[in-house]
């Protein structure tokens, strides 16, 4: 029982991490840069445009985009039920946005 509370907190940590976020990069000659974070299969591009729209208050210029799934594996060997590496056989999606805001 007290393994599986262990690998619910850390289940529920994992996916605080995946919720939608804007971080600064660097400067450039056309303002800061952003990267906007979408990531987990509860979230879409879409919502990496929004945030984009948010931070910069309208309009923005897109540098680059990525939207990549990774199939996850089963690795069940010698493991028990809990063992945190059988949930890798879930797929992981990591979608970014790195955007600077139009004047």
């Amino acid at each position: 029982m007290k393994k599986a509370g262990i690998a619910i907190l850390l289940l529920l940590a994992g996916c605080s991490s995946l919720s939608p976020h804007v971080e600064y990069l660097y400067d450039s000659s056309n303002g800061p840069v952003y990267e906007a974070y979408c990531n987990g299969t509860a979230n879409t591009i879409g919502q990496c445009y929004q945030l984009a729209a948010n931070k910069c208050g309208g309009d923005f210029k897109i540098m680059n985009k990525s939207e990549k799934y990774q199939k996850g594996s089963k690795n069940r060997n010698n493991a028990n039920e809990y063992d945190f590496d059988y949930w890798n056989q879930y797929p992981t999606v990591k979608r970014n946005l790195i955007f600077y805001c139009l004047k």
